[in-house]
C-alpha cells in the first residue's frame, strides 16, 4: 500500500507549446518547494426540478476549474524558469564573467501563449496540469530569515496519473534540479532608496535598515474563461487589467540618521517619487572570478501609499510603509533602459553574472544571469 508523504514529493514545471497539450518534465525542470495548494474541482450542477417529492434527482457534472499555489524558499539559481513565465519576455542569453548566461526578461503586455506543465508526484500518483499559468508571484524576507516566494497558479485540467499519460509515475523519476541550493537570505540584502530624479542610488548615501520586506505582482490574469472550444475545461487565460506591482517596507524602528526611515513618512503624506532596489549577494561565486550570486530588485520608479509611526505603549516605536512601483518613460540616473514597443522599459543596471534584476518600470523587467541554462528560458 502506498501512503502519500510531503517529504516524498517532487515538483516538476516545464514550458509547454500548446494549450491542453502537456510536456514530460525531466531533468533540469524540478522545483523544490514548501507546500503546494493547487487543486481540481469538477463543479456539480443541481437537479432543482420539482418531481413530486422532498428530495433531489442527481445532478450533472459542470466546469472543471484548476488553481492554487507553489510556495517555495527564494534559491539564487532554479526558479527562473517558472519565474520568466510571470514576464513574458525572454530573449536569447549573453556569456558574463566566463561561465555566466546573462537572461534578461521583460514584461509583454500579453502573457498570450505563455504557460507550461506541471506535474507534482505524489508517490500514489502524479497530479498532472497539462496547461498551467503563473498569473503572478509574491515575495518576501524577514529578519534572520530565509526569502520566499509564492507563485499562484490558474490551470486548465487536472489528470491523476500512475503508470500512464506523459507525467507519471516513472517519468517523475527523471526529474532534477539545478546543482546549487544556495538561498536568498535576509543577512544579504541591501535596500538603498532616494529621490527619483536624483542620482545613481550609492552604497554611501542611500542605504535603509530594515527588519523586511514583501514584493506583490499581480499579471490580473482572468482565469475562468469557458467557451465551447474547451467545453467544461477552461480556455487559456488572457490578461484582464492591468498589471499591478506592490510591495511593503517595514522598519524596526523609526528613526532618523544614517540607515533611518523618517523622510519616508513625509514621502508618503506628500507621494512623493522615489528609486529603490534591493539587493541579495550570495556566499558562492557565481562567475569564473569575481561575481557572487545576486538577485538585484530594480524600482525606477515608486511611491509610498501608507503607513504611519504610531506608539502603541512605551516600547520602539516601529511601522511599516506600503508602496506601488509604476512604469517610467524615462530612466532615472543609475539604471539603464531599452526601448521596446515604443515605450522605455528597463534592463540590467548592475554589472552581472549569476544576478536577478527586477525592475517594476515598464512596469517590470528583469535580467538573470546563470550558469547551467545556455538556451532562452521561454523558447
Amino acid at each position: 500500500m502506498a501512503v502519500a508523504k510531503g517529504f516524498l514529493a517532487v515538483v516538476g514545471f516545464k514550458k509547454a507549446a500548446t494549450w491542453g497539450t502537456p510536456v514530460t518534465c525531466a531533468s533540469g525542470d524540478g522545483v523544490e518547494i514548501i507546500s503546494e495548494s493547487v487543486a481540481g474541482t469538477r463543479e456539480l450542477i443541481e437537479d432543482m426540478q420539482i418531481t413530486g417529492m422532498s428530495s433531489q434527482r442527481q445532478g450533472d457534472a459542470g466546469n472543471m476549474t484548476v488553481g492554487g499555489d507553489l510556495v517555495t524558499a527564494a534559491r539564487y539559481e532554479g526558479l527562473e524558469p517558472i519565474t520568466a513565465q510571470v514576464f513574458g519576455t525572454a530573449g536569447t542569453p549573453t556569456t558574463v564573467d566566463t561561465s555566466g548566461y546573462q537572461h534578461k526578461l521583460k514584461l509583454a503586455n500579453a502573457l498570450d501563449g505563455i504557460f507550461g506543465t506541471l506535474a507534482i508526484q505524489k508517490q500514489v500518483e502524479v497530479h498532472e496540469i497539462d496547461s498551467a499559468k503563473i498569473t503572478g508571484f509574491s515575495f518576501k524576507c524577514d529578519a534572520g530569515q530565509r526569502a520566499e516566494v509564492t507563485y499562484r497558479v490558474a490551470g486548465r485540467n487536472l489528470a491523476v496519473n500512475t503508470s500512464s499519460g506523459t507525467n507519471n509515475n516513472t517519468t517523475a523519476a527523471s526529474i532534477t534540479l539545478p546543482s546549487n541550493r544556495d538561498f536568498l537570505l535576509f543577512r544579504q540584502l541591501v535596500v538603498r532608496i532616494n529621490a527619483q530624479a536624483g542620482g545613481a542610488l550609492a552604497n554611501t548615501t542611500d542605504k535603509v535598515w530594515v527588519a523586511g520586506v514583501s514584493l506583490d505582482v499581480d499579471r490580473s490574469v482572468k482565469g475562468d474563461l469557458f467557451t465551447t472550444q474547451g467545453g467544461y475545461l477552461v480556455d487559456e487565460g488572457i490578461q484582464d487589467g492591468f498589471t499591478k506591482v506592490t510591495g511593503t517596507i517595514t522598519f524596526a524602528k523609526y528613526e532618523t540618521g544614517t540607515g533611518g526611515n523618517d523622510t519616508l513618512f513625509a514621502a508618503q503624506l506628500a507621494k512623493t517619487a522615489k528609486k529603490m532596489d534591493w539587493i541579495f549577494t550570495g556566499d558562492s561565486l557565481a562567475g569564473a572570478a569575481t561575481q557572487y550570486y545576486q538577485w538585484v530588485f530594480n524600482f525606477p520608479y515608486v511611491q509610498f501609499t501608507e503607513g504611519t509611526p504610531q506608539v502603541g505603549g512605551p516600547g520602539i516605536v516601529t511601522w511599516s510603509a506600503n508602496f506601488s512601483a509604476w512604469r517610467t518613460t524615462a530612466a532615472p540616473t543609475g539604471m539603464v533602459m531599452s526601448a521596446d514597443r515604443g515605450t522605455t522599459r528597463p534592463v540590467a543596471s548592475l554589472p552581472l553574472a549569476k544576478v536577478m534584476v527586477v525592475v517594476p518600470a515598464g512596469p517590470l523587467a528583469a535580467a538573470l544571469v546563470l550558469k547551467t541554462r545556455a538556451a532562452g528560458l521561454l523558447p
